[in-house]
């Protein structure tokens, strides 16, 4: 095994699209944006259940994400 041979990708759906614009709007609601990257990436994981891990600690800011900061 090499490098992150181990990681699964997620794709980008339509579905995980509705959740990152959810995502957005949520955001600009609190008025707590972020960039359009990170609010895919982030609609992405909360769709999937999956776990973020990151040094951005921005992600944070997303309400029922769950993030591993580091």
């Amino acid at each position: 095994m090499n490098g992150l041979d181990w990681v699964e990708p997620l794709p980008m759906t339509d579905a995980t699209a509705r959740e990152a614009a959810l995502v957005e709007a949520e955001l600009l609601d609190t008025g707590n944006r972020i960039n359009l990257g990170d609010v895919l990436i982030a609609g992405i994981c909360r769709h999937n259940g999956a776990r973020i891990v990151t040094r951005d600690d921005h992600f944070e800011r997303v309400q029922e994400l769950d993030v591993l900061a580091y």
